[in-house]
């Protein structure tokens, strides 16, 4: 149930750090660094979730 959205964003997670890699520019990866920061905020909010669902 709560596996496509962990696995969708681990991979948004992977092509950001792959963006933040092979980029062209720096500006291409200040908005990788910026989107990954992003995706990070949302897996905690998805982790809290989870762990305050299974607690009780």
């Amino acid at each position: 149930m709560f596996y496509i959205p962990i696995t969708l964003i681990i991979l948004g997670m992977f092509l950001s750090v792959l963006r933040l890699i092979k980029g062209d520019s720096i500006e291409s990866r200040v908005v990788a660094i910026d989107v990954l920061t992003t995706i990070t905020s949302g897996f905690i909010v998805v982790f809290a979730f989870l762990q305050i669902m299974f607690c009780y």
